[in-house]
Order: C-alpha cells, then structure tokens, then sequence
C-alpha cells in the first residue's frame, strides 16, 4: 500500500484478523458509527471471509485522511484498540501499530513533496522604494513605485519600473609574479662564504637551512636556496633585500 511498508502491512492486516470485528462485514461496520469514523463508512466494501475482509478496509483506508489530516487506517485501528479489554496483549499492540501507520504515512508525505522546477522569479511588487537586490539568476521585475537597482549577474525582465542594472564586476585576474633574476641572486651569494650563507639561511630561511647535510659544499647550499626561490618567487624578493641590507 502508498505510504505503508510491506511489513507494516502484514502485521496491521494480522491484527485486525484477531479482531473480532473482522467477523463479518456488519460487525466491522459497527465500528463506524464512531465519530471518527463515520465519514468513511460507505466505503467498506463487502467480504466472503476474514483475510478478505482485512484486506479490503486497509485498501479503503490507507490513503484517506480526514480534515485535521489524521489517517483513516490509523484511527481505525486505535478505534480497535480502545474497543480492546484491558489486559489484552492485542490492545497494546494496536495501539502501537496505530502510531506506525501515522509515522509512515507522514514520512510518505513529506518524502513526496518535491518543489516546483523553474526559474526563480522575484516579485517586489508592494515593496517600499528605493529596493536593491543582489542577485545571480534572471529577475522578473513586477509593476512597483520607485525605483529598483538591481546588482548581479542576471538579466532583467521589467514591467513598468524604473530599472538600474549594475552587472558584476569581472574578476579581477591575479597579478603574475616577476620572473625571479636567478643569475643575479647566484652572483650576489657567490661573495659569501659558507659559514655566511649558513647563517643567511638560519635567521631568514629556516625551511632551506633544514635541508642543509653535514658536510654540504657551497655550492649545493646556494642551489638549495636558489630553488627555494624559484618555487616561491617572493621569497626571492625577500632575500634581494637581506642581501642588500646586509651589504652583499
């Protein structure tokens, strides 16, 4: 059934076959005449036995609703329930499955509802003057007082209005980093010896220092800071101001 699993089924229709309001169809129509009930009762169809008869009033009811919205099936089994001796294992479990159905029947609802498919569309009419609205889709403008301005980068359909359009600014594209003048910075570390370019790379480029090995020549220290550089072309700007600074 909509909106009842397979297994919620079988156990309400397992119920109700132990009730013996599923005796015959004029007992089961003897429920009926309860309030909650009664909108529902020219639609219990007739039965030869029991089983058929279970089947037939979920199939009349799981889909019905009254006007608070409460499901048929639900309130007939809670009807069956109350009408159920105290004690009786099986008014507890109606009860129970009574607030299943209404679980399930709810979940169905709310999983079904699907929004409208279609292009937003923005009605200010009624708003105050002077509106402004920032918006990324196509505006359908409604007849208003005032003006609108409108900043984004949708079109603009107008009907009657006084329409400003300020589209979006283009992006502005990344400034590309200078090339880094690495024979210039090779002669400009040539003049220091190790122990200097040790030092330079201690205090001003720790992440190079921390590749230097024991026993690393001068050269190698120099191309180890030279590549740091030319994977990170501010850094070389930054060490083309320590050298200045410091005179080399």
């Amino acid at each position: 059934m909509s909106g009842i699993p397979g297994d919620l089924y079988g156990r309400v229709q397992a119920a109700l076959l132990r009730c013996g309001a599923c005796d015959s169809d004029r007992a089961l129509r003897a429920l009926f005449v309860d309030a909650r009930l009664s909108a529902w009762r020219d639609l219990l169809p007739e039965a030869g036995n029991r089983a058929e008869r279970a089947r037939a009033v979920v199939a009349a009811l799981s889909e019905r609703t009254n006007p608070a919205g409460e499901n048929a099936l639900a309130l007939l089994l809670r009807v069956l329930a109350e009408n159920t001796p105290p004690g009786d294992a099986l008014r507890e479990e109606l009860a129970a499955l009574a607030g299943e159905v209404t679980a399930a029947v709810r979940v169905e609802a709310v999983g079904g509802a699907q929004p409208p498919a279609g292009p937003t569309v923005f009605n200010q009419q009624g708003q105050q003057v002077g509106v402004q609205l920032n918006v990324a889709g196509n505006y359908y403008a409604a007849p208003t007082q005032g003006n609108i301005t409108i900043i984004g980068d949708g079109n603009v359909v107008g009907n009657g209005n006084v329409v400003t359009v300020e589209k979006g600014a283009p992006a502005t594209p990344p400034v590309p980093a200078a090339p880094v003048d690495l024979p210039s910075l090779r002669a400009r570390l040539q003049r220091l010896d190790a122990v200097q370019i040790e030092g330079l790379c201690l205090d001003y480029f720790p992440t190079v220092f921390d590749k230097f090995a024991r026993g690393l020549q001068r050269g190698e220290m120099i191309n180890l800071l030279l590549d740091h550089c030319r994977r990170y072309p501010d850094e070389a700007a930054r060490l083309a101001a320590v050298l200045t600074a410091s005179g080399g």
